[in-house]
């Protein structure tokens, strides 16, 4: 009776080691791309606010919504959507503050507090937002015109 010759199974050591090398790298690269995209979701969901406030506002405006002008007040940590000539006047109670969910900076040559008329939403300080990522330093330039009109 011949006995059965000897029959590989298994994998050898070097196979072993080259598939947990290959997963090691993948698990280190993955995190550092998805990492790079959620920074770069959550900055333009912070320019997303400010423009959504900012076309709420002219909206609110040419609407003549209380017979009164409309604004935003632009800082670091949050953004105010308010009524009236200007922020510093306006009713409290009246301001929906929308908080920054995530860390931009606001450029000191930025307009910080755009206005926008009633009935015409035509705004008298034109010029422009400048918001820095923190973590990547992308910078976006959001534009109002003396009409009112927004570009980003």
């Amino acid at each position: 009776m011949k006995e059965p010759k000897y029959t590989k199974q298994g994998f050898t050591l070097t196979e072993i080691l080259i598939v947990v090398g290959l997963i090691t790298m993948i698990g280190i690269i993955v995190p550092i791309f998805n990492s790079n995209t959620l920074h770069k979701e959550s900055f333009e969901a912070e320019i997303e606010k400010i423009t959504d406030l900012l076309f709420k506002a002219r909206h609110n405006s040419q609407n003549n919504i209380n017979q009164s002008k409309h604004g935003v007040f632009i800082q670091n940590e949050g953004y105010t959507l308010f009524e009236g000539n200007s922020f510093a006047l306006s009713e409290p109670q009246n301001n929906i503050f929308i908080k920054s969910e995530y860390p931009i900076q606001i450029a000191t040559t930025s307009i910080v507090e755009i206005i926008f008329n009633e009935s015409s939403a035509e705004v008298t300080n034109k010029g422009e937002i400048m918001v820095t990522d923190k973590f990547t330093n992308k910078v976006v330039s959001i534009k109002i015109n003396h009409e009112g009109q927004i570009n980003y």
